[in-house]
């Protein structure tokens, strides 16, 4: 995500699908998801600001992410800190 803002709309763009929250304009939290809509889904970030967490946006945009792709059988989230 430092690569600078033409790396990140490619990024974005590029995803099958992206949520978002937001408070007053300000990005609370994100979720971006690959998937071929078919067999699989895979997480790809799963962000929330430090300010805004412990609140459960995380889950809620997950839960958002799992809803559209309720379909797919098989999901994957990886994770790191």
């Amino acid at each position: 995500y430092t690569d600078g803002a033409a790396h990140l709309v490619k990024v974005f763009a590029n995803s099958t699908f992206v949520v978002t929250a937001r408070d007053r304009g300000e990005l609370a939290s994100l979720a971006r998801v690959l998937s071929d809509d078919v067999s699989i889904l895979y997480v790809q970030d799963l962000l929330v600001n430090p300010a805004y967490q412990r609140q459960g946006l995380g889950r809620r945009l997950l839960d958002k992410c799992l809803e559209r792709f309720a379909h797919v059988r098989q999901r994957v989230l990886t994770c790191h800190t």
